[in-house]
């Protein structure tokens, strides 16, 4: 990490936070670079608090970067983050919305805030943030954001977008295991069951199994009546998962003679 070596002054600090012109001479050019690189190394110091867990230094040098700059949509975005991990909601989507309008193609922080909105149950409000991240092409995680979108399609009873982009997701990165295992499910609940065993084995052969999957699987094959497969997925759900509401649904779905 690059160290800030000139400090910036309090008259330039006062001048750009009151407002006024600034001349583009040579000096205050150099003043400006200054402040971006302290807005920069205050964040990047605060994100290693912030990851260590120290809420207090990190909070210091998040707020320190957004008195530089109150305009930086890094330093909006940061406190965001900040407050989100202390649960301060009104705060979070006070800094994210911020952060956004003085950047449009700020995708991380559009994805953070889908992120803050989906968890509170406001789909409608993480979708419309998502599919403008899904349109920046030179976002890392576009893949991620492209399943998270799906998952809010699914949320919001919207199936046929939600499919739509769980095979986005896949045919960018054929790892992506949740994808997988909602798009066998999707399969399963509109009868496409050929479909959605294929969709399963490619999940079987990626993640570890869980009880979700097993007992979709075994609902699969009392359709698709392979006994060798009914019996092993009945068996590793019964073994794996014996305390899972998946297991409990199983038993309870057996004929009574099945259960005694």
């Amino acid at each position: 990490m690059k160290r800030v070596i000139q400090l910036v002054s309090i008259s330039v600090l006062v001048c750009l936070l009151g407002g006024c012109v600034i001349e583009t001479s040579g000096s205050s050019l150099s003043r400006n670079k200054n402040i971006d690189r302290a807005v920069e190394a205050n964040i990047a110091a605060g994100m290693v608090y912030l990851k260590d867990g120290n809420l207090l230094s990190a909070a210091r040098k998040f707020k320190k970067a957004y008195a530089l700059n109150p305009d930086s949509a890094d330093a909006n975005n940061a406190l965001a983050v900040l407050y989100s991990v202390e649960n301060e909601d009104k705060e979070v989507e006070r800094y994210y919305k911020a952060a956004i309008s003085l950047d449009s193609k700020y995708s991380a922080a559009r994805n953070n805030f889908a992120s803050f909105l989906f968890d509170r149950g406001r789909y409608e409000e993480a979708k419309e943030q998502l599919l403008v991240v899904v349109k920046d092409y030179d976002y890392p995680s576009r893949t991620q954001s492209m399943e998270s979108l799906a998952y809010c399609y699914l949320n919001l009873d919207d199936t046929d977008n939600a499919e739509k982009y769980f095979k986005r997701a896949i045919q960018r990165n054929a790892q992506m295991g949740r994808s997988l295992l909602e798009l066998a499910e999707i399969y399963y609940k509109s009868e496409r069951y050929k479909p959605a065993e294929r969709y399963l084995a490619r999940f079987d052969r990626l993640s570890a199994p869980n009880a979700r999957h097993l007992w979709l699987a075994v609902r699969l094959q009392r359709i698709l009546k392979d006994k060798n497969k009914l019996a092993s997925f009945e068996l590793a759900l019964k073994n794996l998962f014996p305390d899972s509401a998946e297991y409990k649904a199983y038993a309870e779905s057996l004929p009574y003679s099945m259960k005694l």
